[in-house]
C-alpha cells in the first residue's frame, strides 16, 4: 500500500496521511472463514504430535501393576530396568519414591 504524509500547517500543525491506493476490504464472514480454516488446521497439528512417555509415567504403571498382583520388590525393580531403562539403582530408587508415596512405607517415630 503506498502512502504519503502531507503536512497541514495552516491550521493545526498536524499531518495527516493520505492513501494512494485503494484498499481491498474483505468481508467479516471472508475473514472468519479464513481463520476458522486456520484453526482447523493446527488442530489437526496439535492432534497429530505424539506424547513420549517419560520413565516415571512407565515407572508409575508398573509400579500400579504390581501393587494390584501383590508387590514384590524384585519383581518390580526388574520391570523397571527392562521397559523403563532404568539402571538398577535408579530402580531402586524409583520403586522406594513411588512406596513411600503410596503410604506403604512405616517410617519410625521419635521416643523420648
Amino acid at each position: 500500500m503506498k502512502t504519503s504524509t502531507k503536512s497541514n500547517k495552516k491550521s493545526t500543525g498536524t499531518s495527516l496521511l493520505v492513501i494512494e491506493q485503494p484498499v481491498v476490504l474483505q468481508s467479516v464472514a471472508e475473514v472468519l472463514e479464513q481463520v476458522t480454516e486456520q484453526v482447523e488446521e493446527n488442530t489437526t497439528v496439535v492432534a497429530t504430535v505424539e506424547t513420549k512417555l517419560t520413565k516415571a509415567d512407565i515407572g508409575r504403571t508398573i509400579f500400579n501393576e504390581e501393587l494390584e498382583k501383590g508387590l514384590v520388590r524384585k519383581t518390580v525393580i526388574n520391570r523397571l530396568i527392562n521397559e523403563a531403562l532404568l539402571t538398577k539403582n535408579g530402580a531402586a530408587t524409583y520403586f522406594q519414591n513411588m512406596k513411600n508415596k503410596a503410604g506403604l512405607v512405616n517410617h519410625k517415630t521419635k521416643t523420648a
